[in-house]
C-alpha cells in the first residue's frame, strides 16, 4: 500500500538506580541508531520502553526535552531512583 513508513524502537534500560550514567550512555547509543534509522529524522518515531528512571528525573527530562545539564549533576542520580527508593 501507500501508507506512510514510521519506526518503533522499544527498549530495556539497565535498572541499576545508582548507574544514571551507564543509562545515559544506553539511551544516547539508542537515540544515535534511531536516528540513523528514522533515514535522519526524515520519519516518525515511537520511541517506548522500560527506561528505569523516575517521572521529571534528569534523564527523563532529557528524553522528554532533548536537553541535560550534566555540569551540575551527580551521575548516580540521573535517573531519579536513588532519591525514590528512600522513599
Amino acid at each position: 500500500g501507500g501508507g506512510k513508513r514510521f519506526v518503533v524502537a522499544n527498549t530495556h534500560i539497565l535498572y541499576n538506580p545508582r548507574r544514571g550514567d551507564i543509562k545515559l550512555q544506553q539511551v544516547e547509543m539508542t537515540l544515535s541508531n534511531i536516528w540513523e534509522a528514522s533515514a535522519q529524522g526524515t520519519k516518525p518515531v515511537v520511541y517506548c520502553g522500560d527506561f528505569n528512571t523516575a517521572p521529571f528525573s534528569p534523564l527523563y527530562s532529557f528524553l522528554a526535552n532533548g536537553h541535560l545539564d550534566l555540569d551540575s549533576l551527580c551521575p548516580t542520580l540521573l535517573s531519579g531512583q536513588v532519591a525514590w527508593e528512600a522513599a
